[in-house]
């Protein structure tokens, strides 16, 4: 590979692991794991729901092991090699997945996706099943599937930081801007 390509080859990837699917952005995510690991203990339970590529296991997996991640688009777990990333993977939509508890879950990039009744609803059934609901949301973002993938739509595409403060009760901003916001629980 000559040195243009090789050069441009990794522009394109930091471009698509910051700024596209199936990669969060890189916005607010120091001051979130600064938070996570002053606030618990290496040995708490981590969800990350709608894992995507793995970003999450990619940032906190060495500080905490016990992570667990939720993808309900199959081709990402293997594309994305997700079972090497986190102890446990399901194939599964957060709105009818099961479980009893972790210490942390992780909604980074997701809400947008659910519809706003099914979201208020799941984030009420989540807020109850851990100790801490990270949720990591884009404003004002308009987006359509991408490369097949429907799930990739965002559903509540006008969500900004006051919409998300009136509709989702008993969160307080972590950190916010104009087209991005992390909050957490109260």
């Amino acid at each position: 590979m000559t040195y243009f390509r090789k050069k441009n080859f990794w522009k394109i990837l930091y471009l698509l692991e910051t700024y596209n699917m199936p990669f969060s952005t890189p916005v607010f995510k120091q001051e979130t794991i600064d938070y996570l690991v002053n606030k618990f203990d290496p040995s708490s339970t981590i969800l990350d729901v709608g894992a995507g590529a793995g970003y999450y296991s990619k940032l906190l997996k060495e500080t905490f092991p016990n992570m667990d991640a939720i993808e309900i688009f199959e081709p990402y777990i293997g594309g994305y090699q997700l079972k090497s990333k986190y102890n446990n993977v399901w194939n599964e939509n957060i709105l009818t997945f099961e479980f009893d508890h972790y210490n942390i879950i992780l909604m980074g990039d997701i809400l947008e996706h659910i519809e706003e009744n099914e979201g208020i609803e799941i984030i009420k059934k989540l807020y109850s099943k851990c100790d801490e609901l990270v949720i990591a949301i884009p404003f004002n973002a308009p987006q359509g599937e991408w490369y097949g993938n429907i799930y990739e739509t965002h559903l509540q595409p006008e969500l900004t930081h006051e919409s998300f403060m009136e509709k989702y009760e008993g969160f307080k901003p972590l950190e916010y801007r104009n087209d991005y916001g992390v909050y957490i629980k109260l």
